[in-house]
């Protein structure tokens, strides 16, 4: 047996003399490692020698004759290649081995001795031989000539080595993938002459939120210019108004939605074309048409009791406040400090408790947020928030116990106070009711005790809970419950940082019953949205 070869597969076929009946197996042998030949016939007309340095499946092998290519077929790799046992040529002794590696020698027979043969092999390369597998039996079929002699761009001569650099390698991704977004925009700048450092900067015009958001539009209407055949980033205007009523009859979108796929499209095809999209007076009228079809009204009552609520922190165990436990005034002071401020979670929790300044007998309280914070909806143009909180102390008399137990500036200076010894150079306001524990808090904990005071305050008053307690929902009624005081529009819109009224009527305006109305009334002084409100009404008990 010839030692096994570590270089790539060479094929060699030699002729012989005899001639056989092509419809007969050919005979020949096959030599395995490890093992003995299989002796099939005595006078083989051709010999074709396999020396692979490893065993490559999925290979398919053609030989040429006068008769037409013979095609050495593999099948899937689950049948196993014969060998007979050692010194023994007998056929009924046959066993099956599966065996990666070693030389192996295949003889064919054909009835012509004077045919220049080649072998088209396709191989696949395997890591290692060490892993065995189970390899298919091979089979020879004849096919008419005029088929194609080759099924793969990499071949090997028979008699000479096989040369690996013809192999193509198949790409990972098909060559009419859509381009991202960013990469559009990145090649169009570069493209103009910008530098790379210009053109990242540029990218980091939006936040990554709205950035992805972008990008899931972008693909959205890349597939519908697929579909119509169409270049995304020169798309006629026509063609872009198709694309906004296919949002609006195929997906159901609002007008405020579809306004956004406009802006995601702009930022690829402005630039390509020299023209503003959104300058176009026929897609503005298509918008404007979607938003007044969009205008239907909506009954959105609170979706929980604020009067409730409130009433349950001027009992115990929120009071008094000098007996409260860490956990209940924790919770008092965040829900006061949100209907104060109207703020969002988010900014209640990055609070800074070394912005907090206490005005001169604690007649008001002045908050800053981290200056790593940056708000919702906040520009890079603006300063950052602050908050201005007056104390009730100022309309009502100091010793006023039970009138001041719904004043935001009080419950904030016991809690200050209490969580002075054990704050150990944390400069979040707000920390966590454990002690122990020196971990900052997350924004879900201040949502917690928010959802928290709600539902103490339905059970403490026998009530069910509500069907919902989300605690956004404490923004939306410091700003409903400031205007049904008579508060100036552009004063909420200050408190609530809205530059228009569109958000505070589109999504925050509740409709309150009359009854609740009255109620709020009844509570006497209340800071809401950083407004002092109901000064002139005293509470009623």
């Amino acid at each position: 047996m010839e030692p096994a070869r570590r270089d790539l597969p060479t094929v060699r076929v030699d002729r012989r003399h005899s001639s056989i009946n092509s419809s007969q197996t050919h005979p020949g042998d096959i030599q395995c490692p490890r093992g003995s030949a299989i002796q099939t016939g005595s006078n083989p007309d051709h010999r074709m020698e396999v020396t692979p340095g490893g065993l490559s499946m999925g290979v398919q092998s053609t030989v040429d004759t006068e008769l037409g290519p013979l095609r050495d077929q593999v099948q899937q790799p689950v049948a196993s290649v014969r060998e007979s046992s050692t010194g023994s040529s007998s056929t009924r002794t046959r066993r099956s081995r599966h065996q990666l590696g070693g030389t192996g020698r295949l003889r064919v027979s054909t009835d012509h001795t004077d045919t220049k043969s080649t072998a088209a092999i396709q191989t696949v390369s395997l890591p290692s031989t060490a892993h065995r597998a189970k390899v298919a039996e091979p089979s020879v079929v004849s096919r008419p000539a005029a088929s194609s002699r080759s099924r793969s761009t990499a071949t090997a001569r028979l008699g000479q080595p096989f040369d690996s650099s013809t192999i193509e390698a198949t790409p990972s991704q098909p060559p009419d993938a859509p381009a991202a977004r960013v990469d559009l925009i990145s090649a169009g700048l570069r493209g103009r002459g910008f530098s790379a450092s210009a053109t990242q900067a540029i990218l980091r015009a939006h936040r990554p939120s709205t950035t992805s958001a972008y990008n899931v539009r972008w693909l959205c209407f890349q597939r519908w210019c697929a579909r119509k055949k169409l270049r995304p980033q020169t798309v006629r205007l026509e063609r872009v108004a198709e694309f906004l009523l296919h949002l609006r009859n195929s997906r159901n979108l609002k007008g405020s939605t579809i306004a956004t796929y406009i802006s995601v499209i702009a930022t690829v095809r402005d630039p390509a074309t020299g023209t503003k999209l959104a300058s176009f007076p026929e897609l503005i009228a298509m918008i404007k048409g979607f938003k007044q079809e969009d205008q239907v009204q909506k009954f959105r009552p609170p979706k929980w009791n604020l009067n409730i609520v409130l009433l349950a922190l001027t009992r115990t165990p929120y009071e008094p406040l000098r007996d409260a436990p860490l956990h209940a005034l924790t919770r008092k002071t965040a829900f006061l400090l949100g209907f104060a401020t109207a703020a969002r979670m988010s900014e209640l929790h990055a609070l800074d408790v070394d912005m907090v300044r206490f005005q001169r007998k604690e007649e008001a309280v002045h908050l800053g947020l981290l200056m790593n914070f940056v708000a919702k909806n906040q520009l890079p143009h603006q300063a950052p928030r602050t908050f201005t909180v007056r104390a009730l102390s100022s309309v009502l008399g100091r010793d006023d116990v039970e009138d001041l137990s719904l004043c935001p500036v009080r419950a904030l200076r016991h809690y200050v106070d209490r969580t002075k010894s054990f704050r150990c150079g944390r400069k979040r306001l707000f920390l966590s009711c454990n002690s122990k524990r020196h971990k900052d808090i997350t924004k879900n904990t201040v949502s917690m005790w928010i959802r928290a005071t709600i539902l103490h305050a339905y059970e403490d008053d026998g009530l069910s809970p509500p069907r919902a307690s989300n605690p956004h929902e404490l923004r939306a009624m410091a700003a409903t419950m400031s205007l049904h005081c008579n508060t100036a529009l552009t004063d909420i819109l200050t408190g609530c940082f809205w530059s228009t009224d569109t958000v505070f009527a589109d999504h925050y305006l509740r409709d309150v019953s009359t009854e609740d109305v009255e109620g709020f009334h009844q509570l006497g002084p209340v800071v809401a949205a950083q407004t002092l409100i109901n000064r002139r009404r005293p509470r009623r008990r």
